[in-house]
């Protein structure tokens, strides 16, 4: 499929060089360094999910779509995303497609959501193309760590350097939401939107220079399939700690505010909480290189292990303001930590797992295990209200168990090959 474009993969670059006539060429197509490409991208992206994410259910409702409908709609679209990862990392085969690939789903969510300008009050046209945007949005960010992964691995980037100004833009999109949403109605999340996926498509047609490598060597060897990787217990394990561990989030985001409002906690404070866990995550990606390689893979995931069970337990048992600032901090080590032990055990596989390494990370713990417990909170919240927190905090001890009790077999290793002389098929 995608393997098979020996001709197109460099087409998007093409096209955007029939450009370079206008005065802006040299702003918009001059090299660029690795670091401020992935930089910029991250940036963009999470400004972008900072609208899409907390005011697409608005947006929608702005158009007269009904609650049932919109919960249909997002619910699907999770299940969407979770499905786009795994097709792309089963599909896409070589590393050096990863820029022609990141252009076309910029671009593809770019179109999406110039035609949902024109798709008035049609359920099914904002239906669908809702869930065409998620199927879209959900590899574009796997694909760009992995392509930050393999530049951090060949020292062109630090991985938490620029992975930081994802958290940035992220921060800096909810700052200003609302006073854009106050002063322009609800229909400003969509245009905000298209212009923010405007400027990551000019700037992506930008050449990060050097490019991604593979070697020729690690090329014969070929990609694994997802069932092949499942096969190892490490990659099983991992994925499993990771799935508990970010699991454990769904109770808050979905039900965080609304705990929070019900116990009196005002609206502005929620939102200072809020922004306090962004910058809590901003600080440990800043400070990443400087004591992740101080700590063993496992070791990295029993932190966050601890984090979890400490900050859901905060959160169940009080709403004095200090300690919920203190629970949003932990954010840092209950997402950051576990997110940066599972690119580093990905950074350490060969290269060409990491597509369907991030792949399964990005289908499996950081959207099936989220819509789980999103969807089991939901059935369980009215009656249990903030002891829901307490179930969220199990799940960390769970991780944390599991991680003492795991023992790696001798035939385990971080570098383990593929294939010790053919070429993997599928």
């Amino acid at each position: 499929m995608i393997e098979s474009f020996p001709l197109t993969h460099n087409i998007l670059h093409s096209s955007c060089s029939t450009f370079k006539g206008l005065a802006l060429q040299r702003l918009l197509f001059k090299d660029t360094t690795p670091f401020r490409w992935v930089s910029f991208y991250f940036f963009g992206f999470f400004f972008i999910y900072s609208y899409f994410l907390p005011f697409w259910s608005l947006w929608l409702q702005s158009r007269g779509v009904g609650s049932e409908d919109i919960g249909l709609i997002l619910g699907l679209g999770m299940g969407i995303r979770c499905l786009a990862n795994l097709l792309v990392a089963s599909k896409l085969k070589n590393l050096e497609h990863l820029l022609f690939m990141l252009r076309t789903l910029i671009l593809g969510m770019l179109l999406s959501c110039v035609l949902l300008v024109f798709s008035g009050s049609n359920l099914w046209l904002l239906g669908g193309l809702t869930l065409l945007f998620s199927a879209l949005m959900a590899p574009s960010i796997s694909l760009s760590d992995v392509m930050a992964i393999r530049y951090a691995s060949d020292g062109q980037v630090d991985y938490g350097k620029s992975r930081r100004w994802g958290s940035i833009g992220f921060m800096i999109g909810t700052a200003v939401s609302g006073f854009i949403i106050e002063g322009y109605s609800e229909e400003a999340v969509l245009w905000v939107i298209i212009l923010g996926l405007a400027a990551m498509f000019f700037y992506a047609c930008k050449r990060p220079v050097p490019g991604v490598v593979i070697s020729k060597e690690l090329e014969k060897q070929g990609t694994p399939s997802l069932w092949q990787l499942l096969k190892h217990r490490d990659i099983l394990f991992y994925l499993l700690l990771a799935s508990l561990i970010q699991g454990s989030h769904g109770a808050l985001y979905s039900f965080g505010s609304l705990y929070w409002k019900s116990q009196q906690v005002s609206e502005s404070f929620i939102g200072i909480l809020w922004s306090v866990g962004v910058v809590a995550e901003i600080i440990v990606f800043t400070l990443a290189s400087r004591f992740v390689p101080r700590f063993s893979i496992k070791a990295l995931f029993q932190i966050a292990a601890v984090g979890v069970v400490l900050r859901w337990s905060l959160v169940a048992v009080t709403t004095e303001p200090v300690l919920l600032v203190s629970a949003q901090i932990l954010h840092a080590i209950t997402f950051g930590i576990c997110h940066l032990g599972m690119t580093r055990f990905i950074q350490s596989k060969p290269q060409q797992m990491s597509i369907p390494l991030q792949g399964l990370y990005n289908a499996i713990p950081t959207s099936a295990a989220i819509a789980l417990t999103t969807f089991a909170t939901g059935y369980m919240f009215e009656s249990l209200q903030g002891n829901i927190f307490w179930i969220m905090a199990g799940l960390g001890l769970l991780a944390l168990m599991l991680s003492v009790l795991y023992k790696a077999s001798s035939s385990e290793s971080s570098e383990f090959r593929v294939s010790n002389s053919e070429p993997v098929k599928e």
